[in-house]
């Protein structure tokens, strides 16, 4: 005797509910992946930063701390040069102030070295130190030097820095350093997808995507100049 089988296979419902499941695992994943990434990225963006400010933070300290007081001059911190004997430490902040002239705090429009590379900083040597220390950024630009030495390179620059003599033999550095980008060079200072100064002064980074590759860090040192005479 012959039995014909009834099979019975999926419903439309069902084979619509067991893809949505399906798409909602790939998006979970899809999710999960982009976040990975964007940790990873902010960490090497932070990784970056420390090294290249600690770097920075730790040259100028140690040029800084052989030398007599009178050795060093700070006049022109605030518009991104450094003097310390015959050498000087120059750079293009992205924020200047408050300064002698203008108290407010402002965008610098000028670039040292190559914005391509990030050569944001730079040691060079004075060639005629008795000229005295450059008091503006153009001026050091300008100056007669000899060697001279890229201290930032990569996605770093200096947002802002500080030096300041509290005592007879005691000064006290301040930097931030943080990333930039070539293209925000191009576009202008209200384009920046660096980290960016607030009112009360502190600093941070844009919101969303914008903020993904951007990081910054502060590093403040005092250092004692062992010579004083």
């Amino acid at each position: 005797m012959y039995h014909k089988s009834k099979q019975q296979g999926f419903t439309i419902i069902e084979l619509m509910f067991a893809m949505m499941f399906v798409a909602f695992i790939l998006v979970f994943i899809s999710l999960t992946l982009v976040q990975m990434l964007r940790t990873y990225d902010k960490g090497v963006s932070m990784k970056q930063v420390n090294q290249a400010g600690r770097s920075v933070i730790d040259e100028i300290s140690h040029a800084v701390s052989s030398q007599l007081p009178r050795n060093v001059n700070t006049d022109a911190v605030y518009a991104g040069v450094l003097c310390v004997d015959d050498v000087m430490y120059v750079w293009n902040p992205l924020y200047v102030g408050p300064s002698p002239i203008d108290p407010r705090p402002a965008l610098h429009g000028s670039v040292i070295g190559d914005p391509v590379s990030g050569g944001m900083m730079a040691r060079k040597i004075l060639t005629n130190p008795e000229l005295g220390c450059p008091g503006t950024l153009a001026e050091a630009m300008s100056a007669p030097v000899g060697k001279q030495t890229q201290l930032l390179s990569g996605r770093t620059r200096v947002l802002s820095a500080n030096a300041e003599k509290i005592a007879p033999r005691l000064v006290k550095l301040d930097m931030v350093i943080g990333t930039y980008d070539y293209s925000d060079i191009v576009r202008g200072a209200d384009n920046y997808n660096t980290a960016t100064r607030q009112p009360d002064g502190s600093f941070s980074c844009p919101a969303g995507n914008s903020g993904n590759y951007c990081a910054f860090a502060e590093f403040s040192t005092l250092v004692y100049l062992s010579k004083d005479q």
